[in-house]
C-alpha cells in the first residue's frame, strides 16, 4: 500500500501479509482524511503493521483502518474454513464501512458470530459454488450486520457505494431467479444487469434489473462500478452482451460483443440517461467511473478487441500481445448529462489494464492499473518497463485553470479559488484588457479547506482580477 502526493512524489509505503498470497482488493479515503483498505489473506503468519492475523483456513478477508501517515487505527478479519473474498468497499459521511464480495468452499460464511447459508452450495449440492454477501462495520471497527444478496452463484462482482444519508447500493449480475425482501426478480438473459439500494439498517429500499433478452455470452451483462453523487442520483457502468439491452425505456445497442455502458438513475433507481462505448470489454479489468466535484463522470475502458469506439471517437487497439490479453484501455469523460467531453487512450503493445480511477477537488483526475508493454504512451508520455508486469500511477489534467471565484461583502470583495491548482497568482488591472497592465495583486492569499482566499477592499471604482501564471 502506497501514498503519493499530488505532484506524484513516494510519501510512504506499507507493506501487508504474511508468508502466502495476500493482497488488496479496495482503498477509499473517508470523509476525515482517514484511510480504509479491504483485501484478501491466505496466511497464518500475516502481518499487518505489527498486528497479526492468521487465516481460519481459506482466503479470509481484512478491513483495516489507516491514518493518514499510515499507521494502523483498527484492523477486523472475517472468515471461515473457505473463502471470504471482499471486491468492493464504501465508506458513508459518518465513517460507517461498507464491504460486498463473495463466499464459497464453505456452507456458511461467518461475520463475528453471524453466519450467513451459502445458498449456491446448498441449491447445487457443491461447496465449490458461491454466493454473495453485503456487510456493515461501524466507524470503530464494530460489526453491525451481513446480507446475502442477488441469486445464488451470481458471480464475484459486487461493487458497493454509499450516499450521504447513509444508504448503500450493490450491483452485479442476476441469474435466475432471486428474492430480494419482497421483491422477486427473474432474469430474462444468461444474465441480467443487478442493481439494489439498502438502508444503512440494512433493509432492502428497493431492487431494480436491466439488460437484454435471450441466452448470450456468459457473463454476458453486468455492473462492475458504482458511484453516488451528493444529492443521491446513482451511476452504474459495466458491459453487456446481449445485441440490445434496456435500461427502462432507453435501448442501447451492441456494436460489439461485449459493449460498455453508464447510466444515471434518481435515487429511487429511474433510469435518467444511458450511453453505450462499443468493443470487446475485458472482463477480468472491467469498466470504472469516479466522479468529481461537478458531477462530470470519468469511466475506464480495457478492451480486447481491434478497435473501440465512443461517440465519434474510434482508438485502434496497437496491442500484439499473443500470450496474455491483448489490452488497450480508454478513459472518458462524460458530463452530469450523458455528453461525451473526450476520450483518451493508453496504448501499447502488450497488456495495459486501467483497473481504478479517482478524481480531486481540482477536477484533476488519477489513474491507477498495470502494463506489460515494453512502451506505454499516454498523452505523449511514454513509459518503459522491463518488467512482466508494472503498476502504473497517472495524474491527468482534466481543466485547464482555476474558476475564479467572488463574492460582495458591504466593505469587500472576496476573491477565491481552489488551491489544488499550484503556480496561479492573483493578478489586478484597473482596464480590463492590456498585456502591459497586469500586475501580482501584493496581498498574499491565506489559504483554508483547499481554498485560496483575498479580501479586497472597495476602495476603487473599477478594478479587474484574473488568475494566471507568471
Amino acid at each position: 500500500l502506497a501514498k503519493y502526493n499530488s505532484n506524484g512524489s513516494l510519501l510512504w509505503v506499507k507493506q501487508l501479509g504474511g508468508s502466502r498470497p495476500d493482497g488488496i482488493q479496495a482503498v477509499v479515503e473517508d470523509p476525515t482524511g482517514l484511510i480504509d483498505v479491504v483485501g484478501v489473506f491466505r496466511s497464518s503468519d500475516a502481518d499487518f503493521m505489527g498486528t497479526n492475523l492468521s487465516s481460519s483456513g481459506g482466503t479470509d478477508f481484512f478491513l483495516a483502518r489507516l491514518t493518514t501517515e499510515g499507521s494502523l487505527v483498527w484492523l477486523k478479519q472475517g472468515g471461515s474454513p473457505g473463502d471470504q473474498v471482499p471486491y468492493g468497499l464504501a465508506v458513508d459521511p459518518a465513517g460507517n464501512c461498507f464491504i460486498s464480495g463473495f463466499f464459497s468452499g464453505s456452507s456458511n460464511a461467518n461475520f463475528e458470530g453471524t453466519i450467513l447459508t451459502n445458498r449456491a452450495a446448498v441449491q447445487f449440492g457443491s461447496p465449490l459454488r458461491s454466493d454473495r454477501f453485503l456487510a456493515k462495520y461501524n466507524a470503530s471497527g464494530v460489526f453491525e450486520w451481513a446480507h446475502t444478496f442477488s441469486s445464488p452463484n451470481d458471480g464475484w462482482r459486487s461493487p458497493v457505494a454509499a450516499d450521504s444519508e447513509g444508504n448503500v447500493f450493490v450491483s452485479g449480475f442476476l441469474s435466475g431467479s432471486a428474492t430480494f425482501g419482497g421483491t422477486n426478480l427473474q432474469s430474462t438473459a444468461a444474465t441480467n444487469i443487478l442493481l439494489a439500494k439498502y438502508s444503512g439498517a440494512g433493509d432492502l429500499l428497493w431492487a431494480r434489473q436491466f439488460g437484454g433478452q435471450g441466452v448470450g455470452t456468459v457473463p454476458e451483462s453486468q455492473g462492475t462500478d458504482i458511484k453516488v453523487d451528493a444529492t443521491g442520483n446513482i451511476f452504474l457502468t459495466g458491459f453487456f452482451g446481449s445485441g440490445v439491452a434496456w435500461f427502462d425505456s432507453i435501448a442501447l445497442t451492441n456494436a460489439g460483443s461485449r459493449d460498455a455502458f453508464l447510466i444515471k438513475t434518481t435515487p429511487s433507481g429511474s433510469v435518467i440517461w444511458a450511453e453505450s462505448a462499443s468493443g470487446v470489454m475485458n472482463v477480468y479489468h472491467p469498466p470504472s467511473i469516479t466522479l468529481d466535484q461537478e458531477n462530470n463522470v470519468f469511466q475506464s475502458c480495457v478492451f480486447d478487441s481491434a478497435s473501440f469506439q465512443a461517440g465519434s471517437i474510434t482508438f485502434t487497439n496497437s496491442s500484439t500481445n499473443s500470450t496474455g490479453w491483448p489490452s488497450d484501455s480508454s478513459v472518458l469523460k462524460y458530463s452530469g448529462t450523458g455528453s461525451l467531453l473526450w476520450a483518451r487512450n493508453l496504448s501499447g503493445t502488450g497488456e495495459d489494464d486501467v483497473d481504478a480511477l479517482a478524481a480531486d477537488a481540482a477536477g484533476n483526475l488519477y489513474v491507477t492499473g498495470g502494463f506489460n508493454s515494453s512502451a506505454l504512451q499516454l498523452d505523449g508520455i511514454i513509459l518503459h518497463t522491463a518488467q512482466s508486469f508494472s503498476l502504473l500511477v497517472a495524474k491527468v489534467d482534466t481543466t485547464l485553470s482555476p474558476v475564479l471565484k467572488c463574492t460582495q461583502t458591504p466593505d469587500a470583495l472576496r476573491l477565491s479559488w481552489n488551491s489544488l491548482f499550484l503556480g496561479f497568482q492573483l493578478e489586478s488591472s484597473d482596464i480590463p484588457s492590456g498585456a502591459d497592465t497586469w500586475i501580482p495583486y501584493p496581498t498574499v492569499p491565506t489559504e483554508a479547506n483547499l481554498t485560496n482566499t483575498v479580501q479586497v477592499p472597495l476602495l476603487k471604482t473599477h478594478q479587474y482580477f484574473r488568475l494566471a501564471k507568471p
